[in-house]
């Protein structure tokens, strides 16, 4: 069956940490055609045609990163010019979207026009909605292959597959292979001052947040916009139940990772969504986080590396990034990672979780490539971008190792992950020294679930879309942090409203774009 033989590959390539090279094979185009990209102010300008390296132009492209930054990076971007201006003539002006304004900012830089060259982009990032809107360049085939030709190279067929949106690609995806699921960060001497055991099951860590509630200066869970929508329903509801929700879908239904149908349902209609409101609202009873956590500006990870949360959540990557930070500058916090899946099943990422689209009215998108191909394959710029300055921000530990820098602290908040090329990367040196372990036990349980690849388009149901998401932000942040005292009011409330609004229709698109979706990728 091709379900299995998918599995084996996926697992094959996380297990070899390889990527396969990719092909000029192009899939049918599915479902309703993008639009146009918007030209804007801009006309779209001719292929560059400059001939070689030392013909180019000199081009500045504005790339858009998601976070806030640190306070070296200006002095690496500026090494980083350095650089690319002698290979190719081209330097960068890097422009960011902090995570406080993401949800807002991000599509607003799209619809006011505003020019830029590049931007980060993912499933869970716009990716297809701006796709389907004409915000993005498309890439051919050949265009990929002239431009990025060693890049292209190493490109996962899987990966250009998932990138397709009615048969054109719009981004130029990471290539690595990561799992969705959320890993913890705890301080092991709270853990141990508290008698908490080992913490092998979401109950133990539940225990632990309780614990820690009047441990002075300490916050159990200081988070606020990185984690309120999507890490709190991860780790308390979805990763528990085997649930999840396609790419570009409204968070308000999901389907089982273990239905090979990937139905969809209506989630809060369901007992397992009031035991979490349930269990939230506990939470903000006991202290859990801070009371102005709907407006908190800082990072959970930010929190605990301040010294001021019990615990950090966010994805496997990041915690063992966090974890290393905490043993260079805190050993004595003895910090633990735990995994957030607690055994059970894990499903692989898709390649489009991470990556870099071309904005449409972009007047350089052959450069925008010859530059991306450039940092993504040579090890010097790779290096520069990844992991900052050599000495001060990591240390070179021979091939494809490094450990942390005296400075480590001072580079980095931004979306560079959106480069990563697994034949590039350095393994640290500083690892966790069960992460080996940990990453075999999450292969060992991954299942694979194609629905996790259906990128909905909410065409014939946008304004219903557009409704129902105006009224989640509205109270799902309030639910969410337990603020809300008449929880079950407010979910019957808006379960009545959420079928005024056409929450049906839109489920009923779902379910027969998916089901048009598996017909063909289960050919």
């Amino acid at each position: 069956m091709k379900k299995i033989f998918v599995l084996v590959a996926i697992l094959a390539a996380i297990l070899m940490f390889a990527a396969c090279g990719g092909n000029n094979n192009e899939p049918p185009a599915t479902g309703n055609q993008p639009t146009q990209p918007q030209q804007g102010n801009q006309a779209t300008p001719p292929p560059d045609t400059t001939g070689t390296v030392g013909g180019l132009e000199p081009v500045e492209l504005i790339i858009y990163f998601l976070g806030d930054g640190a306070p070296d990076n200006d002095e690496v971007f500026a090494r980083l010019n350095e650089r690319t201006s002698a290979l190719i003539n081209t330097t960068i002006r890097p422009m960011f979207i902090s995570w406080a304004d993401f949800g807002t900012r991000y599509p607003l830089v799209f619809a006011s026009g505003e020019y830029f060259d590049m931007i980060y982009t993912a499933h869970w990032s716009f990716y297809a909605d701006q796709a389907l809107r004409g915000g993005f360049y498309p890439l051919s085939m050949e265009m990929l292959n002239t431009y990025a030709p060693e890049l292209m190279a190493q490109m996962p067929d899987a990966a250009m597959r998932q990138a397709r949106i009615g048969g054109n690609v719009y981004m130029v995806p990471n290539i690595q292979y990561e799992f969705g699921q959320v890993g913890l960060l705890v301080r092991g001497d709270l853990r141990r001052a508290h008698g908490i055991p080992e913490i092998t099951s979401l109950e133990i860590f539940k225990d632990y947040l309780r614990a820690i509630a009047d441990e002075p200066g300490i916050i159990p869970f200081d988070g606020g916009s990185d984690v309120d929508l999507w890490a709190l329903p991860q780790l308390f509801m979805y990763t528990p139940n085997g649930w999840a929700y396609p790419d570009n879908a409204v968070p308000l239904y999901t389907f089982s990772i273990h239905d090979p149908n990937g139905t969809m349902f209506n989630m809060t209609e369901t007992q397992e969504f009031r035991d979490f409101l349930e269990l939230m609202r506990e939470f903000n009873q006991l202290g859990m986080w801070r009371m102005d956590a709907l407006t908190n500006p800082n990072s959970m990870i930010d929190n605990f590396l301040a010294g001021r949360s019990g615990s950090a959540v966010n994805n496997l990557v990041t915690i063992a990034s966090a974890w290393q930070e905490v043993m260079t500058h805190f050993p004595e916090w003895e910090p633990e990672i735990i995994d957030g899946t607690f055994g059970t099943a894990t499903v692989v990422n898709s390649f489009i979780s991470n990556g870099f689209g071309i904005r449409a009215i972009s007047q350089h998108p052959e450069r925008a490539l010859t530059w991306l191909n450039l940092i993504r394959t040579n090890q010097e710029l790779y290096d520069l971008m990844m992991y900052g300055i050599e000495g001060r921000h990591w240390i070179n530990e021979g091939p494809g190792a490094q450990s942390m820098g005296p400075d480590s602290m001072n580079f980095g908040g931004f979306s560079n992950w959106g480069f990563v090329t697994e034949s590039m990367r350095r393994r640290s040196n500083d690892e966790y020294p069960g992460m080996q372990a940990l990453d075999a036990s999450r292969v060992a349980r991954a299942i694979d679930s194609p629905a996790m690849y259906f990128q909905f388009d909410n065409t014939n149901v946008v304004n219903q879309v557009a409704a129902m998401q105006n009224l989640r932000l509205q109270h799902h942040y309030m639910l969410y942090f337990g603020f809300d005292a008449d929880w079950e009011n407010t979910l019957a409330m808006l379960n009545e409203q959420y079928d005024t609004l056409g929450r049906q229709a839109i489920l009923a698109e779902y379910r027969a774009q998916m089901a048009a979706f598996l017909a063909e990728y289960n050919q």
